[in-house]
């Protein structure tokens, strides 16, 4: 088996709608547009979001503490303002830092 690469983290992109928490290996390690505080399947996002809003990536960083080695799993929770809001939508770039 070859040597694993050393990893600094994850330099990570997120486009959402409404909002979104990112977990590796679940744990939170991004939360944008949503409360504080436990999630829950009734928790709605903190605003409603349209236009630019919800098509502008938003950067930010995974740390190499939240990997393991060998297979990690990310999971991205995804929240709406509320229940007349008919669409959802994410997407989750990732790249070694």
């Amino acid at each position: 088996m070859p040597n694993p690469v050393p990893v600094n983290g994850l330099v990570a992109s997120l486009i959402r709608d409404d909002g979104a928490a990112v977990y590796v290996n679940g744990v939170e390690v991004f939360r944008n547009n949503l409360p504080a505080g436990a999630l829950t399947f009734t928790t709605k996002a903190s605003a409603g979001l349209g236009g630019t809003d919800e098509k502008n990536p938003i950067p930010f960083t995974i740390p190499a503490s939240a990997l393991v080695a060998g297979t990690n799993v990310i999971a991205v929770e995804l929240h709406n303002a509320g229940p007349t809001n008919g669409d959802a939508s994410f997407q989750l770039t990732a790249a070694f830092s």
